[in-house]
């Protein structure tokens, strides 16, 4: 069973070329994890499965030992958004949040929100804690309070109200930025589901960090 388990979009590429593509922050994140003694699981191109198919996945690594479940919500589409709530995920809400039920009647996992989409889309009740921006340091701090429970591991973070429920923001920017010239993304990770001769992404600069 994995401490921590990060469910990823996948993006399809253009038409003219026939593959699909992984985005990697979930790897990054999860290869931080796997630095820090924490076992990981990526489910990737969710945005192609069945809730079945999911549920049947998460089933398999998914138990007592889990910290928490994460939404990488970068590649994150959905074509048909009816609320705002919609928007943070690739299908509608009441679909998500019946993973989310699932995960909560198995286990007692926290469920993170993170990724490009998650400084502007903090709308759901049902999330724990959004991550917002560049979470390398952050998520291994976030992932140390669950299994400690010591609050000094949380720098910053803010608790806001939705839909009545409090839920917690955590604020990368908060946290320092490792060096780009001093991490690695383990993809041979059994757990990462990479297949043979799959071209993968490779990090070579980040954006800009400040988002508000």
């Amino acid at each position: 069973m994995a401490n921590c388990i990060i469910l990823s979009g996948g993006t399809q590429a253009p038409p003219f070329v026939s593959r699909i593509q992984r985005s990697l922050g979930p790897y990054r994140i999860a290869s931080a994890l796997e630095d820090a003694g924490y076992s990981t699981f990526v489910l990737d191109f969710i945005i192609h499965l069945s809730y079945d198919e999911i549920i049947s996945v998460l089933s398999k690594h998914i138990g007592e030992d889990t910290l928490w479940v994460g939404f990488s919500s970068t590649f994150l589409w959905n074509k048909d958004p009816v609320t705002e709530t919609d928007r943070m995920y690739y299908t509608n809400t009441e679909d998500v949040h019946k993973v989310i039920n699932f995960i909560r009647q198995n286990s007692k996992a926290k469920i993170v929100y993170g990724g490009a989409k998650a400084p502007f889309y903090q709308k759901d009740s049902l999330i724990d804690y959004y991550v917002v921006g560049y979470a390398d340091n952050s998520i291994v701090n976030l992932t140390n309070y669950l299994k400690t429970n010591d609050s000094s591991y949380l720098v910053d973070s803010k608790a806001i109200n939705i839909d009545g429920n409090d839920v917690v923001v955590i604020d990368s920017n908060n946290y320092p930025e490792p060096k780009l010239d001093n991490i690695t993304t383990y993809w041979w990770n059994k757990n990462f589901n990479v297949l043979p001769n799959e071209g993968l992404p490779i990090e070579l600069a980040r954006g800009y960090r400040d988002w508000e």
